[in-house]
């Protein structure tokens, strides 16, 4: 609320960004993942690795009912994609894959800077 008073008051532009991230580790491509984490020197045996086995592997359901009798998964001719839920690498997975996409938005020209009103960080934001 402070926030949008001052910007009222500065007359200046502003914007506030509502990002609903809840399904992100899920919407992770293979391909771009390896290529992002290849990008911030990841050694290649820990991604072939890890996103061969989350491709294969058979996921099953916990509920308060208990867990489910029958999985879902992929194979390698159907691998499953996505980062996975509960997985310790998909917070710096995701975060490497979201680095590569800000930074092209960057280079074709699509950020914005923003002035932090107390600090007066200049920081970019592509989208």
């Amino acid at each position: 609320v402070l926030f949008c008073d001052m910007i009222r008051a500065l007359h200046v532009t502003a914007g506030i960004p509502s990002v609903d991230l809840g399904n992100c580790y899920d919407a992770v491509a293979h391909p771009i993942a390896s290529i992002a984490m290849q990008a911030l020197k990841v050694p290649l045996l820990t991604i072939v690795l890890s996103l061969s086995v989350l491709q294969t592997m058979t996921f099953y359901l916990r509920t308060g009912y208990g867990v489910s009798e029958t999985g879902y998964g992929g194979t390698k001719d159907d691998p499953t994609f996505g980062l996975g839920q509960g997985n310790g690498m998909a917070p710096s997975g995701f975060q490497s894959v979201s680095a590569l996409m800000i930074n092209a938005y960057r280079r074709l020209g699509h950020a914005s800077e923003f002035t932090g009103a107390w600090t007066g960080f200049l920081f970019a934001l592509a989208a």
